[in-house]
């Protein structure tokens, strides 16, 4: 992997137009990535690169799936020594959550339940409409367990407030928030979030889950969607 000005070194990723440290949470602005290569076992090959260059003229990437992997990793440590040997629910959240809560749940091992809810609040737009419809609720039942909510992105923080409080009902023993992604800039709603992997300017974010009219969910990367 090529990267404009940037070496690996003690842990970190250091560029001459920014820094970023692989510890919570990571601030990632201005990086620029010329190209990329996933690691695969024989039996498998990733799609050919001009599949994703195809759609590649309105991307400026934004996050490695190198740096997206080894974050993953750093927070699953952290959720499992938080935790210890006790058992968690992990709650992805739809539909944008879905690769990252399962890198996720199987970097932190030991004990896990897995369960789905799924809210609206984008319609089709880049914008939030700030109206909060749940289309999914929960299967299992929360009381008196330890319950980690899987965000892919935290943005205005409407809709996790809004979970948050709904779920608080139903007496949970302990409920965190683990989010791969996090805009400050467009916060309207100040809530706590325990494990945070990248705080990323206010862009709209595409790849590893997250869309844009439910296209560019299967990039391994995350990039800045761009007016074409």
């Amino acid at each position: 992997m090529q990267w404009n000005g940037l070496q690996p070194e003690a842990g970190r990723f250091s560029t001459r137009i920014g820094a970023c440290h692989l510890l919570p949470p990571c601030r990632v602005s201005n990086l620029q990535i010329h190209s990329y290569q996933i690691p695969a076992p024989d039996a498998w090959r990733p799609p050919p690169l001009v599949s994703f260059q195809a759609m590649a003229s309105h991307l400026e990437p934004l996050i490695s799936a190198e740096m997206i992997a080894a974050k993953t990793a750093e927070l699953a440590a952290r959720i499992r020594e938080d935790y210890g040997d006790r058992k968690i629910i992990l709650v992805g959240i739809l539909k944008g959550s879905f690769i990252f809560l399962s890198d996720l749940a199987r970097a932190i091992g030991g004990d896990l339940e897995i369960d789905f809810a799924q809210t609206s609040s984008y319609a089709s737009g880049k914008s939030s409409s700030g109206i909060v419809q749940i289309r999914k609720d929960l299967d299992i039942n929360i009381e008196g367990k330890h319950v980690v909510i899987v965000e892919d992105i935290v943005d205005t923080g409407t809709t996790l407030n809004h979970l948050r409080e709904l779920w608080s009902t139903r007496k949970p023993h302990t409920m965190k928030v683990c989010t791969l992604l996090s805009k400050p800039e467009a916060s309207k709603v100040k809530i706590p979030i325990e494990y945070v992997g990248f705080e990323i300017p206010n862009e709209f974010v595409v790849g590893y889950g997250l869309d844009h009219g439910e296209r560019y969910r299967n990039l391994p990367y995350i990039a800045i969607l761009r007016e074409g």
